[in-house]
């Protein structure tokens, strides 16, 4: 058979059944619109709530490709009917097919290259840089400033937050001496009843905050 003849009988299998690849791109975007809302509450809370997780920018790529999705069908659907008003019954079919092709190989492409987030993140209390494992949910200045900054561990053992092990965390801040006119004062007076002074190492001062909460780690 040659290559002709194959594009040919392409071209008659599209035109004759350019109705059915229509009103099934109307039942794909019917079935996508909810599916893509309803697996994206996932990534989007753990994206939102866990930024530092590093496949956090996992759950934003399953995200923007559900979206994508959305997107994808309704064009293919809005296409494919114009099409098939206007006569172009094959180009219609192709506009279904070729729209949801490419978003299935894309979307493939895209989520086998995704790259895990930072693994180490820089914290600052003060001038003073500090280098802290993503596992550890490191918050505060990501420049030099003065304030300090906050992780989560466990005191048992001192692993992170989102290490395996570690299941009930606690919250580590650590601050300057002396606070600045930019702290928030009014944050530091509303939670000095959940902080404990714990000590201090150098010129800093190392608070632990006194309620543990559970950290769940992103998937």
């Amino acid at each position: 058979m040659t290559m002709k003849t194959t594009l040919s009988l392409i071209t008659d299998f599209l035109r004759n059944r350019a109705a059915w690849f229509v009103v099934a791109a109307w039942l794909l975007v019917i079935l996508t619109v909810p599916v893509s809302i309803l697996f994206s509450i996932g990534p989007g809370i753990n994206a939102f709530y866990h930024p530092q997780h590093e496949w956090a920018t996992y759950d934003r790529a399953i995200i923007r490709v559900l979206e994508l999705a959305t997107v994808i069908a309704v064009f293919a659907a809005i296409g494919s009917s114009i099409a098939f008003a206007s006569g172009w019954r094959a180009l219609a079919s192709a506009t279904v097919v070729g729209g949801w092709v490419g978003l299935l190989a894309g979307s493939a492409v895209q989520l086998h290259l995704v790259e895990r987030g930072p693994q180490q993140f820089d914290r600052y209390v003060g001038e003073e840089r500090f280098v802290v494992p993503w596992q550890y949910s490191p918050q505060g200045s990501d420049s030099p400033g003065r304030n300090g900054f906050s992780v989560r561990l466990c005191l048992n053992s001192l692993l992170g937050t989102y290490d395996q092990a570690c299941r009930d965390s606690t919250q580590l801040s650590i601050y300057p001496p002396k606070l600045g006119p930019s702290f928030e004062e009014s944050t530091w007076q509303r939670r000095q009843n959940d902080l404990k002074l714990t000590g201090s190492r150098g010129d800093y001062q190392i608070y632990l905050h006194t309620i543990p909460a559970k950290v769940t780690a992103a998937s």
